[in-house]
């Protein structure tokens, strides 16, 4: 991955940021019938309109880790996204 710091509505790269070891933060509208990426902890969630959270976000977050998603492994990442999902359901 190339840079370090995704910002998106509901995008895997969110996902995929998060399991490189990059700063991913969601920019939640509700429209789109989207989870919050935060309840599951992989990805900061912001509201559309909150600007000082997300600038806040940009300036001071780390990555989220150590964490469960974050794994060194050859595995391709689209098994591990199918795995990640199943957990995630699993988890409600």
């Amino acid at each position: 991955m190339k840079y370090d710091v995704f910002v998106s509505n509901a995008s895997t790269a969110l996902l995929e940021a998060t399991l490189h070891g990059k700063l991913a933060i969601q920019v939640y509208t509700g429209n789109l019938f989207d989870d919050k990426l935060e309840e599951n902890h992989y990805a900061y969630t912001v509201n559309v309109f909150d600007n000082t959270l997300l600038l806040k976000h940009l300036k001071n977050s780390y990555p989220i880790q150590p964490t469960e998603l974050i794994e060194m492994t050859r595995t391709p990442l689209e098994i591990r996204f199918k795995e990640l999902l199943l957990r995630l359901d699993n988890q409600k």
